[in-house]
């Protein structure tokens, strides 16, 4: 029975929202933090070399800090931060779907538990449905924010 509640879109969606709030706030009260998150549904930009990425296990843990940190952005269900990799440092961008975000840790305490899961062919469809929605809101406000269309609301209320 549980499992139906974590697998809804209701759910998701609810936790969707929490985590980008709490991370939110993280990020805006300058507290680092870290995210262990599902490596399946992870991008690097660029690519990471085979060898890195084949010592990652099936959950990976990120400490948010120092320049991670300082590069961090929430954009479209999404958490973007740089970081360097091996023992060359190797620079890239992280890109984590939101709901592959399992836990968030303050220090060493878990303040976020998530148990929905997520593949990147689900994230894709979410994504462009919000994108899709953003752009009807979008038109819908331009047409009624735009004086020459009150006509037709006047004709609309009759």
């Amino acid at each position: 029975m549980q499992n139906k509640l974590f697998e809804s879109q209701i759910y998701k969606s609810i936790m969707t929202d929490h985590i980008s709030n709490i991370i939110s706030a993280m990020l805006d009260n300058n507290i680092e933090f870290r995210i262990l998150c599902h490596k399946e549904n992870i991008s690097f930009e660029p690519e990471l070399p085979a060898r890195i990425t084949n010592t990652m296990g099936d959950m990976t843990l990120f400490d948010i800090s120092n320049y991670s940190f300082e590069s961090a952005v929430l954009t479209n269900g999404e958490f973007h931060f740089g970081a360097g990799f091996g023992s060359e440092n190797i620079g890239t961008t992280v890109t984590i779907p939101i709901l592959s975000i399992a836990q968030i840790f303050l220090g060493e305490i878990p303040i976020v538990l998530n148990f929905t899961t997520q593949n990147k062919e689900e994230e894709k469809e979410i994504a462009q449905k919000e994108k899709v929605d953003r752009k009807i809101d979008n038109s819908m406000n331009a047409l009624l924010n735009n004086p020459n269309n009150q006509n037709l609301l006047k004709k609309r209320k009759r």
